[in-house]
C-alpha cells in the first residue's frame, strides 16, 4: 500500500469538513423524496477506501464515523465502530476487486452503505436498547442506502464517461494501491 501524500490527507479532511456539514443542513420535509437522507460521510469513508485502501478508509471511518456520533448525541461509539470496520473491510476487499473498473463500485457502495448502516443501527440498539430495529432500518437505512446508491452512479458512472480519455489521476482509484 502507498502512502498518502500530504496534499491527499489535506483534501481527505476538506471532503471530510463538506461532507459532515452538508449532512447535517437540514433538507425540506421529511416526506420529500421517500423520507431519509443520503449518508455522504458514508459515502465519504467507503470512497476514501476505495481510492487508498484498507487504513485510510479505517481512518476516515473513524473520524466521520465520531462526526455521526457527536451529532447524534447520545450513543458514542456505534458509528465509529460500524465506520471504522466497513472503511478497513471495503478497502481490503477493494484492492482484490477494483482494477480501475467503474462498474465495481457501484456494487460495492450500496452494499457497503447498506451493511454501515446496518452495523451502526444495531451497534446503537446494543448500547441503547429498547429501539424499534425494523422501523428505523427502514426509515433510514434503505433509503440512505438508495441515495447513495445513486451517488455512486453519478461519480462513478458518469465520471467514468467524462474522465474516459483524459485520465486524470483523480480517476485513478487505488492505483498506489494495486502496484504493489
Amino acid at each position: 500500500m502507498g502512502r498518502l501524500r500530504p496534499g491527499r490527507v489535506l483534501m481527505l479532511g476538506l471532503e471530510l469538513v463538506v461532507a459532515g456539514v452538508l449532512q447535517t443542513l437540514p433538507i425540506g420535509p421529511p416526506d420529500v423524496f421517500w423520507g431519509g437522507r443520503p449518508n455522504l460521510l458514508g459515502l465519504l469513508v467507503l470512497d476514501t477506501a476505495l481510492r487508498d485502501g484498507p487504513w485510510a478508509g479505517a481512518a476516515m471511518g473513524l473520524l466521520a464515523g465520531a462526526w455521526i456520533d457527536l451529532l447524534a448525541g447520545e450513543i458514542i461509539g456505534a458509528a465509529v465502530g460500524a465506520w471504522l470496520i466497513m472503511g478497513y473491510g471495503i478497502g481490503l476487499l477493494g484492492t482484490y476487486l477494483f482494477r480501475e473498473r467503474w462498474e465495481v463500485p457501484l456494487v460495492i457502495v450500496p452494499l457497503g452503505s447498506l451493511v454501515g448502516l446496518t452495523l451502526e443501527l444495531l451497534f446503537g440498539t446494543i448500547w441503547s436498547p429498547g429501539r424499534a430495529v425494523g422501523g428505523l432500518w427502514l426509515q433510514t437505512v434503505v433509503p440512505a442506502t438508495v441515495y447513495n446508491g445513486l451517488l455512486a452512479v453519478m461519480i462513478y458512472g458518469l465520471g467514468h464517461r467524462w474522465f474516459w480519455r483524459l485520465r486524470p489521476s483523480a480517476y485513478h482509484l487505488g492505483a498506489d494501491i494495486h502496484a504493489h
